[in-house]
């Protein structure tokens, strides 16, 4: 027979998960190829595509954010 396990929950401790970031392509970016494109390749680490603008607002840029 195996000895219990114990565990214990402290509040107010959380583990800092840290965030990458990768410019899939500068230009021409569609919401949902994005979202596709960063999922396939960091699918394992939580890959979420943003289109994110340029400061004159004109172009917008495919962004990948994972779990590091």
């Amino acid at each position: 027979m195996a000895p219990p396990v114990n565990a214990a929950v402290v509040p107010g401790k959380e583990t800092e998960q840290r965030r990458c970031e990768e410019i899939l392509y500068k230009k021409g970016c569609t919401l949902l190829d994005c979202g596709k494109k960063c999922y396939e390749k960091y699918m394992n680490k939580g890959g979420n595509g943003k289109c994110i603008s340029n400061a004159e607002m004109t172009r917008y840029a495919c962004y990948c954010f994972w779990n590091c």
